[in-house]
């Protein structure tokens, strides 16, 4: 224990400067002022719009879907005191700000809800007998055993996938300094955290792609929210599509959008899928600056014996550029991510060359790749299949491990640099379709 530690005022390391208290009790008030400084946030903030049957639990994760419906976690909020009207107007809020939305509405329907600072179970320089207030992390909210809350509850606001009773696993089983408002002031106490590890995220991103012989790819584009990710987590897709519709036009040549969003809500099977349809030409030279348009790439195809399709649809995040690492790896969420490519062939088309299948499994990623392909048989076109699984884990891994797992993170996206190729065949010489199989290739 650093019993000295009521001798320091501040530590400073370069343009950093933290300030040391000498209890959590006197931390503590520096940090109930920030709480208060703008008492009057809740004025004009609309009700808590569950029903007023609901209660302990159920009221709890209904207060949290109502939040996570109109708002919009966004890291990169300043931590500005604004109106919570505001901040549910806006439809965009920092971490404290949902943390506080979701303090007064609880505190209004009568809960004994208390502000807690969440402290990482990975964090190396915690120590509860050294008061360092920049140890403290998301603001979260605490609950106390009371009626209708049997055990104890941490709940951390902006994290959309998180039931009651579950946090990001850096947080299940960490530290929380919960503050107790005694009206004039407040008291501070250290629990330890039991929560469950909220399950990974989990999106699946879906290609259904017709390709014709002239070399245009018309895609329906889809995204789907599995049950994992709770079906109340429409403003992440609706965030996931505007980059994906962003990517798509900087990344794809010639592609038009032609249908606006759709959704598709399943409640009884806990998915949401929004979907948009685009078209590009596969056979435009993307090198070629002066082909501006499709119609350009479209009287320059005359059903070529030669199809070349580019995996770009593949995912692109996670490429490590940082090779030499000294400090840990610190993953705060596990994810799993799929794309899904449905290629439908052109008639008189096989596959004749595609990139080779993937599978990488280390202690904090896996990645597959897989690609199979079914011949064209009672009228039915020929298909392709193509399917990438990245997933991390959420942990404090060694930097030992970084190099390896940092050249196996570029290897699984080089695959979106890779090609299907697809050749017209006349009947009288066509080779052997291609097996639908992941070993094919």
């Amino acid at each position: 224990a650093l019993s000295w530690s009521y001798r320091l005022k501040r530590i400073d390391a370069g343009s950093n400067s933290t300030d040391l208290s000498p209890s959590w009790a006197h931390a503590t008030k520096r940090l109930s002022r920030w709480l208060h400084r703008d008492d009057d946030c809740a004025e004009g903030l609309e009700p808590n719009p569950c029903d007023a049957q609901l209660n302990g639990v159920e009221l709890v994760g209904c207060t949290l879907d109502a939040i996570h419906r109109r708002v919009l976690y966004d890291p990169k909020m300043k931590k500005d005191a604004r109106k919570l009207q505001s901040v549910l107007d806006s439809g965009r809020a920092s971490q404290e700000e949902m943390a506080k939305l979701l303090w007064y509405w609880l505190r209004e329907r009568g809960f004994d809800a208390r502000a807690a600072y969440g402290i990482s179970a990975w964090n190396p320089h915690f120590q509860e007998d050294f008061p360092d207030t920049s140890t403290l992390q998301e603001l979260l909210v605490h609950l106390p055993a009371q009626t209708g809350i049997e055990q104890p509850l941490f709940l951390d606001a902006s994290c959309t996938q998180c039931a009651p009773g579950e946090l990001p696993v850096h947080l299940a089983q960490g530290k929380a300094l919960s503050l107790r408002d005694k009206g004039s002031s407040f008291s501070s106490t250290m629990h330890t955290i039991q929560a469950k590890p909220v399950a990974p995220d989990s999106l699946t991103y879906h290609y259904q792609l017709a390709l014709s012989s002239q070399g245009e790819a018309r895609v329906h584009a889809s995204i789907l929210s599995l049950e994992q990710q709770l079906s109340f987590d429409r403003r992440t897709l609706e965030q996931r599509l505007e980059d994906l519709l962003e990517w798509l036009r900087e990344d794809i040549p010639f592609a038009t959008l032609q249908s606006a969003l759709q959704v598709e809500l399943d409640s009884e099977r806990g998915k949401e899928e929004r979907s948009f349809d685009f078209s590009y030409w596969i056979a435009a030279d993307p090198s070629n600056e002066h082909n501006e348009n499709a119609d350009a790439a479209r009287t320059s195809l005359q059903e070529p014996s030669e199809l070349v399709l580019p995996l770009r649809l593949l995912n692109s995040g996670w490429r490590c550029n940082d090779e030499e690492r000294t400090q840990d790896v610190a993953i705060w969420r596990s994810s799993i991510l799929t794309t899904n490519i449905e290629v439908e062939l052109p008639e008189g088309y096989e596959l004749v060359s595609a990139p080779s299948p993937q599978q990488q499994e280390l202690s904090f990623l896996s990645s597959r790749l897989s690609i199979s392909s079914e011949p064209a048989s009672d009228g039915r076109p020929g298909r392709v299949s193509v399917s990438q699984r990245l997933s991390l884990t959420a942990g404090r891994w060694p930097a030992s491990m970084w190099p390896e797992h940092c050249e196996a993170m570029n290897l699984a996206m080089a695959a979106r640099q890779g090609v299907l190729v697809f050749q017209r065949v006349e009947d009288e010489q066509a080779p052997e379709a291609l097996q639908a199989s992941e070993s094919a290739f």
